[in-house]
């Protein structure tokens, strides 16, 4: 009865704390920063999507927000976003793959803060590199993916730690939860953005001696142009009309329909249509005095494949057949079942 008596003890102390823990932790990250017009923010990816609105968004509350655009025709158009601005937008072209792009980028911010101090990166540009089975992605593909989800946060972040030292300001990357989870049929897509959340968590704790703050983001699937049908197709094709012949007979003809068949399902059954829960959380990272490590909008991100990582990988080997469509047959595989 004493050995019952004390684990109930434990067990009701480690609810007791679980919730004490989670109430101090909610009451923090609930505080904000007291003033926001004296900071700047910079955010790359604005031509659409999360990095546009959120640049909109920041600015409404009061913040200079440099806004890196891939288009000249993007920055044009954020530029005119003023309705209901405290403060404002300036777009910078940014091209993250290229080295003289971003350095000029960097240079322009510098240069313009005038009498604000930078106080947020936020690096959002990335695109979505699902090509088809591992085994169709050439180095080429796993480079692009890099170039773009990885290398190019590293090159407007690095030449500006100077100014958020002086800040104490913060940085966020968009990762993703396919960070976390191997993405089927978009291996260079899951390698970057792992890279990406491991650059992350290093930086966390190297920059914590400068109260640096760093976040990482880690969006489930949205409904936006980076999940399109048709650019998905033209992806898949292009890795495909690469192959050789044999690789192609390995395959068959049928498969790339199947693909996209499952791709596409796979991808609407956990497609979530509400996108200010990512700019809710951009946002959050900005303004909070005591902002989340680590952001997962959307509840497939959080409640599924957040946990589901926990897992070890031999465990979700034998689950997921029962809890998703099988993953299409390649001929050989049939081939080999009928002899």
């Amino acid at each position: 009865m004493e050995t019952l008596s004390m684990l109930c003890y434990l067990v009701q102390s480690a609810i007791v704390l679980i919730v004490l823990y989670n109430v101090i932790t909610w009451l923090l990250q609930s505080r904000k920063i007291t003033s926001y017009k004296n900071k700047a923010v910079f955010i790359t990816g604005c031509d659409i999507g999360f990095g546009r609105l959120t640049a909109i968004e920041l600015a409404k509350l009061g913040f200079t927000v440099f806004a890196g655009c891939l288009k000249e025709e993007s920055i044009r158009s954020i530029e005119d976003e003023k309705d209901g601005l405290k403060g404002q937008i300036i777009g910078v072209k940014c091209d993250v793959t290229s080295d003289e792009e971003a350095k000029k980028a960097t240079d322009f911010i510098k240069d313009n803060l005038k009498d604000k101090e930078l106080w947020a990166i936020i690096n959002n540009a990335g695109i979505f590199t699902s090509y088809g089975p591992a085994e169709w992605c050439d180095a080429e593909i796993y480079q692009k993916s890099m170039e773009v989800n990885f290398f190019g946060a590293v090159r407007v972040t690095n030449p500006l730690i100077p100014l958020l030292r002086e800040s104490h300001g913060r940085i966020m990357v968009a990762a993703s939860v396919a960070a976390r989870c191997g993405t089927i049929f978009g291996s260079p897509y899951s390698t970057a953005k792992a890279a990406v959340n491991s650059w992350a968590e290093a930086m966390a704790f190297e920059y914590s001696t400068f109260s640096i703050k760093v976040g990482v983001l880690e969006p489930g699937v949205f409904t936006t142009n980076i999940i399109d049908r048709e650019a998905k197709r033209r992806r898949v094709e292009f890795a495909w009309n690469r192959l050789d012949n044999s690789v192609k007979g390995v395959y068959g003809p049928r498969y790339v329909e199947e693909l996209l068949s499952w791709w596409h399902k796979f991808i609407a059954d956990q497609s979530c249509s509400d996108i200010s829960l990512v700019i809710d959380s951009y946002v959050h990272f900005v303004t909070a005095e005591h902002p989340k490590f680590r952001y997962q909008p959307g509840f497939f991100s959080k409640w599924v494949w957040g946990k589901v990582s926990l897992l070890p990988t031999n465990w979700l080997l034998n689950i997921f057949p029962f809890v998703s469509d099988p993953i299409p047959i390649p001929a050989y595989v049939d081939k080999q079942k009928s002899l």
